[in-house]
Protein backbone atom coordinates (compact mmCIF):
# COMPACT_ATOMS: atom_id res chain seq x y z
CA UNK A 1 0.00 0.00 0.00
CA UNK A 2 1.27 3.86 -1.01
CA UNK A 3 0.08 7.25 -0.17
CA UNK A 4 0.57 10.13 -1.90
CA UNK A 5 0.63 12.96 0.65
CA UNK A 6 0.67 16.64 -0.87
CA UNK A 7 2.92 18.63 0.53
CA UNK A 8 2.74 22.53 1.72
CA UNK A 9 3.61 25.86 0.11
CA UNK A 10 6.82 26.01 2.84
CA UNK A 11 7.78 22.48 2.77
CA UNK A 12 6.63 19.16 4.25
CA UNK A 13 3.54 17.19 4.13
CA UNK A 14 0.00 18.39 3.82
CA UNK A 15 -1.35 18.42 7.96
CA UNK A 16 -4.36 17.00 6.75
CA UNK A 17 -3.47 14.19 4.40
CA UNK A 18 -1.09 13.00 7.65
CA UNK A 19 -3.96 13.11 10.02
CA UNK A 20 -6.76 11.01 7.60
CA UNK A 21 -4.40 8.55 6.96
CA UNK A 22 -3.73 8.46 10.69
CA UNK A 23 -7.18 7.80 11.35
CA UNK A 24 -7.58 5.55 8.71
CA UNK A 25 -4.21 3.26 9.75
CA UNK A 26 -5.98 3.30 13.60
CA UNK A 27 -9.37 2.09 11.91
CA UNK A 28 -8.00 -0.56 10.00
CA UNK A 29 -6.06 -2.09 12.56
CA UNK A 30 -9.29 -1.81 15.04
CA UNK A 31 -11.15 -3.94 12.46
CA UNK A 32 -8.42 -6.52 12.26
CA UNK A 33 -8.41 -6.82 16.11
CA UNK A 34 -12.16 -6.74 16.15
CA UNK A 35 -11.84 -9.84 13.33
CA UNK A 36 -8.85 -11.73 15.21
CA UNK A 37 -10.96 -11.52 18.51
CA UNK A 38 -14.17 -12.50 16.61
CA UNK A 39 -12.14 -15.43 15.11
CA UNK A 40 -10.67 -16.09 18.95
CA UNK A 41 -14.30 -16.29 20.40
CA UNK A 42 -15.18 -18.80 17.11
CA UNK A 43 -12.45 -21.07 18.48
CA UNK A 44 -13.75 -20.84 21.86
CA UNK A 45 -17.18 -22.29 20.82
CA UNK A 46 -15.91 -24.83 18.61
CA UNK A 47 -13.58 -26.35 21.84
CA UNK A 48 -16.95 -25.92 24.19
CA UNK A 49 -18.72 -27.74 21.67
CA UNK A 50 -16.23 -30.30 21.42
CA UNK A 51 -15.49 -31.08 25.06
CA UNK A 52 -19.58 -31.20 25.42
CA UNK A 53 -19.42 -33.78 22.39
CA UNK A 54 -17.04 -36.13 24.35
CA UNK A 55 -18.56 -36.07 27.25
CA UNK A 56 -21.60 -36.81 25.61
CA UNK A 57 -20.28 -39.98 23.74
CA UNK A 58 -18.35 -41.13 27.12
CA UNK A 59 -22.02 -41.15 29.53
CA UNK A 60 -23.10 -43.59 26.71
CA UNK A 61 -20.42 -46.17 27.39
CA UNK A 62 -22.53 -47.64 29.84
CA UNK A 63 -23.43 -50.77 28.38
CA UNK A 64 -21.62 -53.96 27.14
CA UNK A 65 -23.10 -54.55 23.80
CA UNK A 66 -22.69 -51.02 22.56
CA UNK A 67 -19.30 -50.55 23.42
CA UNK A 68 -17.42 -51.32 19.91
CA UNK A 69 -20.25 -48.74 17.90
CA UNK A 70 -19.75 -46.21 20.21
CA UNK A 71 -15.95 -46.96 19.84
CA UNK A 72 -15.95 -45.81 16.58
CA UNK A 73 -18.52 -43.10 16.82
CA UNK A 74 -15.61 -41.48 18.89
CA UNK A 75 -12.67 -42.68 16.68
CA UNK A 76 -15.16 -40.64 14.07
CA UNK A 77 -15.39 -37.83 16.53
CA UNK A 78 -11.85 -37.30 17.01
CA UNK A 79 -11.09 -37.77 13.60
CA UNK A 80 -13.23 -34.54 12.82
CA UNK A 81 -11.50 -32.72 15.92
CA UNK A 82 -8.27 -33.59 14.60
CA UNK A 83 -9.64 -32.38 10.96
CA UNK A 84 -11.29 -29.09 12.55
CA UNK A 85 -8.02 -28.54 14.34
CA UNK A 86 -5.82 -28.75 11.16
CA UNK A 87 -8.50 -26.55 9.85
CA UNK A 88 -7.87 -23.89 12.55
CA UNK A 89 -4.40 -24.17 12.31
CA UNK A 90 -4.05 -23.52 8.86
CA UNK A 91 -7.15 -20.66 8.66
CA UNK A 92 -4.39 -19.12 11.88
CA UNK A 93 -1.38 -19.41 9.53
CA UNK A 94 -3.37 -17.22 6.84
CA UNK A 95 -4.31 -14.52 9.49
CA UNK A 96 -0.36 -14.70 10.58
CA UNK A 97 0.70 -14.42 6.89
CA UNK A 98 -1.77 -11.76 6.18
CA UNK A 99 -0.80 -9.76 9.25
CA UNK A 100 2.83 -10.11 8.34
CA UNK A 101 1.52 -8.41 4.55
CA UNK A 102 0.01 -5.58 6.62
CA UNK A 103 3.00 -5.09 8.86
CA UNK A 104 4.85 -4.94 5.94
CA UNK A 105 3.21 -2.55 4.26
CA UNK A 106 2.85 -0.32 7.18
CA UNK A 107 7.23 -0.38 7.28
CA UNK A 108 6.66 1.84 4.36
CA UNK A 109 5.65 4.13 6.08
CA UNK A 110 8.27 4.22 9.27
CA UNK A 111 9.15 7.77 8.46
CA UNK A 112 5.77 9.30 9.61
CA UNK A 113 5.11 10.33 13.48
CA UNK A 114 5.90 8.37 16.20
CA UNK A 115 2.28 7.86 17.21
CA UNK A 116 1.37 5.90 14.00
CA UNK A 117 4.31 3.47 14.79
CA UNK A 118 2.50 3.10 18.49
CA UNK A 119 -0.41 1.93 16.85
CA UNK A 120 1.15 -0.40 14.40
CA UNK A 121 3.02 -2.40 17.24
CA UNK A 122 0.24 -2.48 19.66
CA UNK A 123 -1.55 -4.10 16.86
CA UNK A 124 1.35 -6.38 15.97
CA UNK A 125 1.46 -7.38 20.03
CA UNK A 126 -2.26 -7.92 20.41
CA UNK A 127 -2.11 -9.79 17.37
CA UNK A 128 0.81 -12.29 18.22
CA UNK A 129 -1.12 -12.57 21.78
CA UNK A 130 -4.28 -14.09 20.14
CA UNK A 131 -2.47 -15.86 18.47
CA UNK A 132 -0.03 -17.59 21.50
CA UNK A 133 -3.62 -18.08 22.95
CA UNK A 134 -5.42 -20.07 20.05
CA UNK A 135 -2.56 -22.22 19.67
CA UNK A 136 -2.63 -22.48 23.85
CA UNK A 137 -5.75 -23.74 23.14
CA UNK A 138 -6.00 -25.78 20.44
CA UNK A 139 -2.68 -28.09 22.20
CA UNK A 140 -5.11 -28.17 25.33
CA UNK A 141 -7.82 -29.41 23.34
CA UNK A 142 -5.36 -32.01 21.31
CA UNK A 143 -3.87 -33.32 24.90
CA UNK A 144 -7.21 -33.78 26.58
CA UNK A 145 -8.97 -35.65 23.85
CA UNK A 146 -5.38 -37.52 23.79
CA UNK A 147 -5.35 -38.58 27.20
CA UNK A 148 -9.03 -39.49 26.84
CA UNK A 149 -8.34 -41.98 23.68
CA UNK A 150 -5.83 -43.38 26.12
CA UNK A 151 -7.99 -43.70 28.64
CA UNK A 152 -10.68 -45.29 26.78
CA UNK A 153 -8.18 -47.54 25.37
CA UNK A 154 -6.98 -49.00 28.73
CA UNK A 155 -10.20 -49.81 29.81
CA UNK A 156 -11.12 -51.41 26.51
CA UNK A 157 -8.00 -53.65 26.76
CA UNK A 158 -8.50 -54.72 30.15
CA UNK A 159 -12.57 -55.72 29.56
CA UNK A 160 -10.88 -57.61 26.63
CA UNK A 161 -8.27 -59.53 28.70
CA UNK A 162 -10.69 -60.09 31.46
CA UNK A 163 -13.47 -61.63 28.67
CA UNK A 164 -10.41 -63.77 27.41
CA UNK A 165 -9.76 -65.03 30.96
CA UNK A 166 -13.43 -66.02 31.48
CA UNK A 167 -13.11 -67.73 27.94
CA UNK A 168 -10.38 -69.76 28.89
CA UNK A 169 -12.20 -70.80 32.19
CA UNK A 170 -14.76 -72.03 30.56
CA UNK A 171 -12.29 -74.01 27.86
CA UNK A 172 -10.96 -75.69 30.93
CA UNK A 173 -14.16 -76.49 32.29
CA UNK A 174 -15.88 -77.78 29.06
CA UNK A 175 -12.42 -79.87 28.77
CA UNK A 176 -12.65 -81.56 31.90
CA UNK A 177 -15.50 -82.33 32.11
CA UNK A 178 -16.51 -85.92 33.74
CA UNK A 179 -18.62 -87.91 32.00
CA UNK A 180 -17.69 -90.93 33.68
CA UNK A 181 -21.45 -91.04 35.46
CA UNK A 182 -22.82 -91.61 31.60
CA UNK A 183 -20.55 -94.54 31.47
CA UNK A 184 -22.20 -96.12 34.81
CA UNK A 185 -25.87 -95.64 34.01
CA UNK A 186 -24.86 -97.62 30.60
CA UNK A 187 -23.07 -100.27 32.66
CA UNK A 188 -26.54 -100.02 35.21
CA UNK A 189 -28.59 -100.39 32.41
CA UNK A 190 -26.66 -103.09 30.42
CA UNK A 191 -26.77 -105.30 34.24
CA UNK A 192 -30.76 -104.71 34.25
CA UNK A 193 -31.13 -105.76 30.58
CA UNK A 194 -29.09 -108.96 31.20
CA UNK A 195 -31.20 -109.62 34.20
CA UNK A 196 -34.38 -109.69 32.14
CA UNK A 197 -32.95 -112.48 30.03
Amino acid sequence: MSTNFKTCVFGGFDREDVISYIEKSAKESQERIEALESENAKLKEDNERIESALRTLHTQTKQHQREEMEQEALQKQLMDAQDRVAELTAHNEALRQENESLHAAADEYAHLKEHIADIEISAHRRTEEFRKEAFAKLHQCINAQRAWCQTQRSRYANMNETLLQDVRRAEDILANNDLSGFDEMLETLQNLEDTLQ
